[in-house]
Order: structure tokens, then sequence, then C-alpha cells
């Protein structure tokens, strides 16, 4: 049943036919080094799955038989510390690379290039540059987020983290030439009611930020869901 588990399906999708036939043509240590050497610069595994024409869960299993495999995180004294010390798995998915600096995060990201790491048997989900910051820095303090100075957002160095306001964050993202929500610079809501007057609610979400939501479409949302569940009975 744990095989079973553990396998891994190979998915076919529309991937191009170059990188497709490159992957079938490269022997598993290669596959392994190909991916290793796309993630650090950059590359999400999602988008790695794409471009060759196979599933998620086999980029990440060669991603992590690649670091499992190299010695490299027994040279790092910091990183070697930190994992004696950590009861968890967590630093079992960092490796740092030698030549930017950064501490890459192989384990599962967040869909956008964030390294995500699951807490509390499977309950709590956290991004893992502020799992390593406060680990090894300390809390962050309220308000405030982490920027990647590196640019590389699936690193977990403490070195190439800084907090920042959310406002300054989304500044030098620009700057970099990053994308980012611009929910902020919306005057309407996708059915064109104005974000104003009476028409305008502030909502908070469960990590305690807010949002501006349209009163019209909340209202007309709640008679929605009133209506199927009278529907229901």
């Amino acid at each position: 049943m744990k095989a079973e588990k553990r396998r891994t399906v190979i998915e076919i999708t529309s991937a191009p036919t170059s990188e497709r036939k490159m992957w079938l043509s490269l022997r598993v240590p290669e596959q392994r080094a190909l991916v290793l050497d796309r993630i650090v610069a950059g590359a999400r595994q999602v988008d790695l799955a794409a471009a060759f024409g196979v599933s998620v869960s086999l980029i990440s299993l060669r991603a992590h038989e690649a670091f499992a495999a190299s010695d490299i995180r027994l040279q790092n004294p910091t990183l070697l510390h930190a994992r004696r010390a950590d009861g968890r798995r967590f630093w079992d998915f960092v490796v740092p690379e030698p030549n930017s600096g950064c501490w890459i995060y192989f384990g599962s990201d967040n869909g956008n290039g964030y390294g995500a790491f699951t807490e509390a048997r499977g309950k709590t989900r956290r991004y893992a540059h502020r799992i390593a910051y406060e680990e090894l820095r300390g809390p962050i303090p309220d308000g405030m987020e982490l920027d990647h100075l590196c640019n590389t957002r699936c690193c977990c160095n403490p070195d190439h983290l800084e907090p920042v306001t959310r406002a300054e964050n989304q500044r030098r993202a620009s700057l970099r030439g990053a994308v980012f929500n611009d929910n902020h610079k919306k005057t309407h809501c996708r059915s064109g009611h104005p974000f104003s007057g009476s028409n305008l609610l502030i909502k908070r979400r469960t990590n305690g930020r807010t949002y501006r939501a349209c009163k019209v479409c909340e209202t007309a949302a709640g008679l929605r869901y009133l209506a199927k569940k009278r529907g229901m009975k």
C-alpha cells in the first residue's frame, strides 16, 4: 500500500516538443541535476512540470533526490546547527546555493514560488522563509513582511531577508519588475459597482489583513446562498 502511495504518475501535458524530448533523453541523475539547476535559477516546480510534460510530484521527487544525495548542507555550520536543534523535518528541505548565498527551499511551494512548510500534522501551513527567519533571527515585528533582498522567492537565508511594511515590500517589488496584486488600484468591483460610499465594505481575512468588498455583490451572494440552502431542505 505504501509503495502505491509513493508511486509517481507521469502526466503528459502540452509541453514543448524540444523540452519533452530532452527530458525523456536524460537519465535519472541527469534529470536531478537539471531540476536542481532550474530551481536554483528561480523556476517554480509547477512550471518545470508543465515544460517537461510530467507531474509536479515527479519534479519534487527529482529535487529531493538531488539535494539528499549532496553533502552541501554539511558545509554550512549555521544550517547544520539548525538542523540538529530542530525536531521537525523543515531544515531537511533547505540547501545553500554556493554562488548566490541563497538557501534554497526544496519542499512544496504555495503555487507562486514561495516555499511552504506544513506543521502540526498537516493542520498549519506557513511560509518557509518566515520559519527560517523566526528560528534564526527572532520574531517578525507586527505589521511587517519579509522582503527577499536576493529576489529569490524560495530563499530562506535570513541574511537575504529584511522586515519591511507591506507598502515598502510592494514598492521594491515593482522596482524589481516583479508582478504583485494590483487590487489596491481598482476603483470598481468585477461587476462594475464602485468601491466608494455606502457600497464600500471593509472586511478582514483570517490572517488579519483587510480588503475591500462590494456591498451589492456581497448581498447578492448571501441571497443566493440562502436560496440554495432552502432548496436543499
